[in-house]
């Protein structure tokens, strides 16, 4: 694909563009950060047809464009995009995560697994996927792989320096006290209660400040 969409550039962008276009990049990752969407998705639009070459930026602005359909609930508008987004970049682990949501979201929970599966093979630390696939493990009645995953999550979570935090976007707290209570959802339908109360009560303790 990326070797057609060269092939129909009769220039190389010049230094000017390329700044035009990184602007048109921030300034539509900006708005939907803020919610507003339409514009956003206008900006990036542009920046698509403004940076053949430049694949960095092809692949951000499908990204965010792909978020921005997710936030508007339209999951397979949001696939379209993470697919294009990592045809471009396709050892990035977020992208594969964003597929597997994308795909969780459609009801494909199978499909969801082996993306969530695909990212954590390129980072074995990525949270948001040990979560999620827990959670579609879940759903497809394989407890036993769900509880596997959260309690590799909590051992992430627990060890992830502050950096690594910012880059999930949630507090350590947060992320620890969600993973918590979907373990110990797992554990009472595996018929492990006691082990489910403890991770109830830590969770607890979190919510209160503990």
């Amino acid at each position: 694909m990326l070797v057609l969409l060269l092939a129909g550039c009769r220039t190389a962008p010049t230094d000017a563009s390329r700044g035009a276009n990184e602007l048109d990049l921030g300034h539509g990752i900006a708005l939907i950060r803020q919610g507003e969407l339409d514009g956003g998705i206008d900006l990036l639009r542009a920046e698509l047809q403004g940076t053949v070459g430049d694949s960095a930026s092809r692949s951000e602005a499908h990204r965010w464009i792909g978020h921005a359909r997710t936030l508007r609930g339209d999951p397979e508008g949001a696939l379209e995009e993470y697919r294009a987004a990592l045809e471009l970049a396709p050892s990035d682990a977020w992208l594969h995560y964003a597929c597997g949501v994308s795909w969780n979201e459609m009801g494909e929970l199978e499909l969801a697994v082996a993306c969530f599966t695909h990212a954590l093979e390129l980072d074995p630390r990525h949270v948001k996927s040990l979560q999620w696939r827990g959670e579609s493990c879940a759903n497809l009645g394989d407890w036993c792989a769900a509880v596997g995953d959260y309690g590799r999550a909590v051992e992430c979570i627990e060890s992830a320096d502050e950096e690594t935090l910012a880059s999930w976007g949630e507090t350590r707290r947060t992320l620890l006290i969600r993973t918590l209570e979907l373990r110990a959802d797992a554990l009472e339908a595996l018929g492990e209660r006691e082990a489910a109360a403890r991770d109830r009560g830590r969770a607890s303790k979190l919510v209160g400040g503990g």
